[in-house]
């Protein structure tokens, strides 16, 4: 899929990524925003369905400094 196509509505397998990859993306952006989300990777499957649903939680962690 063409990144520039890519939106918040847009759902995660929808571009790939399955829930091994959800997992992997997620520990990536705890790397790099120096956050924890707690969250195991059936949870995150559940609860993650777009793209919007990864940014608001990265966001919110981000803003609480976890």
């Amino acid at each position: 899929m063409d990144a520039a196509k890519i939106t918040r509505e847009t759902e995660l397998d929808e571009i790939g990524i399955n829930s091994l990859e959800l997992t992997e993306v997620v520990m990536d952006l705890e790397d790099h925003y120096g956050i924890e989300v707690d969250l195991n990777a059936a949870e995150a499957w559940d609860s993650l369905k777009n793209v919007g649903d990864v940014m608001d939680a990265i966001g919110k962690l981000v803003s609480a400094g976890t």
